[in-house]
């Protein structure tokens, strides 16, 4: 059994927790429903702390005991504050803007990329046209919607231009020599 798991969460102010077959938890940003089976844990709301314990002591317990109280932990801090990523379009034709629930890519093709902004997520563009926060409530939501921006231009390593995330570490490779 894990640390990880037998962790109180502490300090939940202004979150309501629902479990019937769903997951359902809302506060002052927004609200999450999550379909996990809940059936072998106890989740237990007192005052301002959450804790998750098992009910039986067997194999799959003790193997989902810290994924879901890993879930129940990222929903709570969603509604609560936003989760966030930088988005950074380096090279000279990459360009983007948003119109209405539309984000318009020109990353070198000769034609733009459409996305439609799924509800949950919100888009903040920076000063120059070249990066842009991407905020959520649910964390699985943003990773997938960033991937799916990633996914357009894949990062030059050796032209060093593409699309990444700001704090993404990437190694640089030398051109070959002649």
């Amino acid at each position: 059994m894990s640390k990880k798991a037998k962790k109180i969460l502490t300090n939940i102010k202004n979150v309501n927790l629902v479990i019937k077959k769903k997951l359902f938890i809302s506060g002052k940003l927004g609200s999450i429903n999550k379909n996990i089976n809940l059936n072998h844990f106890y989740v237990f709301k007192k005052k301002n702390n959450i804790s998750i314990l098992p009910k039986f002591k067997n194999f799959f317990c003790k193997l989902n005991w810290c994924t879901y109280s890993t879930i129940i932990n990222n929903c709570v801090y969603g509604v609560n504050c936003f989760f966030k990523k930088k988005i950074l379009l380096k090279g000279i034709e990459f360009k983007f803007s948003i119109y209405k629930n539309k984000i318009k890519l020109g990353t070198g093709f000769s034609h733009l990329n459409n996305f439609n902004l799924p509800k949950d997520i919100f888009l903040k563009m920076c000063k120059n046209n070249k990066d842009f926060y991407i905020y959520s409530t649910d964390n699985v939501l943003l990773g997938d919607f960033g991937f799916k921006i990633k996914k357009i231009k894949k990062y030059n390593i050796y032209k060093d231009k593409g699309i990444k995330y700001f704090n993404e570490k990437i190694l640089l490779k030398e051109k070959k020599k002649k």
